[in-house]
């Protein structure tokens, strides 16, 4: 209960922040590691706004896992008439307790799925990722059949607690894109949030396109509804 109470104003600041447009008070929330990260992206603030109703009610914090200077809290929103729940990371720096990226140690060892198109490794707490997987395969064929990719066409998706939000695509193609977990963007009893799947979705677009040589990526929706 205490644990709550502490935890609740940092949720309910960041909330306010997104609805006003603040990205310096949302900032202020983060380590200045994260920060100088976040500042070298600079698309991360317009993103973090889409995942709540930012017109509904504040989330409201429901657990929290406290280990030393780090906790994992869980926090219960609405989007879009669903209820959803999501994992923030916080790390107590100087005194005050921060948005990180730093993990609690409770994600387990790694699992690795291989379909024809991709090749999908995920932490065994998201075990319930396995249910999508086939959604996932068809989202690669689509763009490896939408830029014409010769055979084998194959994606290695790391799904990870940690992972690029949003998705980072190398100028590069290495046959490799990594995301962050559904669980910390947010699940409706075990499906994702819609925006990590347009996310997904926009990222295996722009790899496959950069390992056809397509300098320009139109906005492409494949046709996996979720």
């Amino acid at each position: 209960y205490n644990a709550r109470a502490d935890f609740s104003p940092i949720v309910e600041t960041e909330f306010r922040a997104l609805a006003q447009g603040d990205q310096d008070l949302y900032s202020d929330l983060f380590d200045p590691e994260e920060q100088a990260r976040q500042e070298a992206r600079g698309d991360i603030f317009p993103i973090a706004a889409q995942i709540y109703d930012l017109g509904g009610d504040t989330p409201k914090v429901s657990n929290v896992h406290l280990l030393g200077d780090n906790a994992e809290v869980e926090i219960n929103f609405d989007y879009e008439g669903q209820p959803y729940r999501r994992l923030e990371n916080l790390r107590r720096v100087d005194g005050l307790w921060r948005i990180t990226r730093a993990l609690f140690p409770v994600w387990g060892e790694t699992v690795s799925i291989e379909e024809a198109n991709v090749t999908v490794t995920f932490r065994e707490r998201d075990a319930f990722l396995s249910e999508h997987i086939a959604q996932i395969e068809e989202i690669a064929q689509f763009f490896c059949q939408r830029y014409q990719l010769p055979e084998p066409c194959q994606l290695d998706l790391a799904i990870q607690p940690d992972g690029d939000w949003p998705p980072s695509v190398p100028d590069d193609y290495a046959g490799s894109l990594s995301i962050v977990s559904p669980r910390l963007i947010g699940v409706s009893g075990d499906e994702p949030h819609p925006l990590w799947w347009s996310s997904l979705r926009e990222a295996v677009a722009v790899t496959m396109a950069r390992r056809n040589g397509v300098e320009r990526v139109k906005r492409i929706t494949s046709p996996v509804a979720n």
